[in-house]
């Protein structure tokens, strides 16, 4: 594995609203959780090189990333 050390960065954090939420699936957890990080970051979307995400358990899905980074509009 090549040596990353200075060429990547996380550059926000966000973090979806807690407690009963039965009207929210996960994804939109997420979703909320990575606009909120966007917005933290002070950077346009459009500026985002790349994403990696799990799904969870409870609603295993193939491909999260790519599902995420599309309803991100990335």
């Amino acid at each position: 594995m090549s040596n990353i050390k200075g060429r990547y960065a996380i550059m926000g954090r966000g973090e979806s609203d807690v407690g009963k939420r039965p009207e929210m699936t996960s994804i939109g957890l997420h979703l909320e959780a990575a606009v909120r990080a966007i917005q933290d970051a002070g950077i346009n979307k459009n500026e985002i090189d790349g994403l990696i995400a799990r799904s969870t358990r409870s609603a295993p899905q193939m491909n999260y990333s790519a599902v995420l980074a599309a309803r991100l509009g990335l």
